[in-house]
């Protein structure tokens, strides 16, 4: 988002190049402002840590610049880093220019693809265990309501309950 701002608004005035690039910038904004106000509403143990988060909102901005459907390479927050957008997310693909070819090529590799994959299965994983998680509390929840109320039923009509 920074850097958007950079690339995109007047360094004189703050006005924005384009809406396009303002466009982009707000519906960024409201992502992260909705995805914050969920995870407030988390518990603590089951809200995401800081490289889900990270990611989730840099893949907003990706599908809001249009990035996604593309599969652009752009920067994200620095200039050593580069990443590019496939189906599973983000992937860092910082390149360097070979002085002897004039090709690029991978300039230092974090993870090797089994790794990547590894670590996207995991975070799905964890995404579809959080909301297998949610699902089965809002079921407990609705059999606990549903035998109060049969029991409330039950006591009303032995005539032990109360009538409020």
């Amino acid at each position: 988002m920074e850097m958007n701002e950079m690339m995109h608004k007047y360094a004189n005035s703050g006005e924005w190049t384009g809406t396009r690039a303002q466009d982009v910038s707000r519906l960024t904004q409201i992502f992260v402002e909705e995805y914050n106000a969920n995870q407030e509403r988390l518990p603590p143990l089951r809200r995401d840590n800081d490289e889900i988060r990270r990611n989730k909102i840099s893949l907003a901005f990706v599908k809001n610049a249009g990035g996604m459907n593309r599969g652009r390479k752009f920067a994200v927050g620095s200039t050593f880093s580069l990443y590019e957008s496939d189906p599973s997310g983000l992937r860092d693909v910082s390149y360097t220019s070979s002085m002897s070819t004039g090709r690029s090529r991978l300039a230092q590799r974090e993870e090797t693809d089994d790794e990547y994959l590894a670590r996207m299965r995991a975070t799905i994983r964890e995404e579809v265990r959080r909301e297998l998680e949610a699902t089965i509390e809002e079921r407990v929840e609705q059999r606990v309501v549903l035998r109060f109320q049969e029991y409330i039923a039950q006591m009303r009509a032995a005539g032990l309950g109360s009538s409020s």
